[in-house]
């Protein structure tokens, strides 16, 4: 469990309340918030930068992944749209016939896809936000700072 610090205590009610029972909502809030630096830390052990005050969390899903695109290398947002049009499963062979210079680090890194193949031809998915089980993939904390 959390520590009583305010900050905390407020910004999980934000998140819990906005994602209103959906754990993909809720993750994706925290890997926004992480991005925009008002969490640091690692995934699954964030510590929240703030001591207090009003949060700004985007209102709606859509709102949110809109936000974290946005962050983007032109690039990357070039292959993240060429990849969305394509499916959830392709490789770069394809993206670079499209005339599409696949830009893959950023989008693994920022969790917006998951390399899946290294060998020749590269494949590339957009993964699930639950594992078979239906449990939430890599469930996120917010701790105190």
């Amino acid at each position: 469990m959390l520590g009583a610090d305010p900050s905390v205590v407020g910004l999980r009610h934000t998140i819990a309340e906005r994602a209103a029972g959906n754990p993909f909502f809720a993750e994706e809030m925290v890997r926004e918030l992480a991005e925009r630096g008002v969490l640091r830390g690692e995934r699954g052990a964030y510590i929240s930068t703030t001591e207090g005050g009003d949060i700004g969390v985007p209102p709606t899903l859509q709102a949110t992944i809109a936000a974290r695109i946005d962050r983007l290398e032109p690039n990357a947002k070039r292959t993240l749209s060429a990849a969305a049009v394509i499916g959830s499963r392709f490789n770069l062979d394809l993206l670079t016939q499209l005339g599409v210079e696949p830009v893959v680090a950023d989008l693994v890194a920022a969790q917006f896809i998951d390399q899946v193949k290294v060998h020749p031809p590269t494949r590339v998915c957009v993964p699930p936000p639950a594992d078979s089980r239906g449990r939430l993939r890599g469930a996120t904390q917010v701790r105190p700072r």
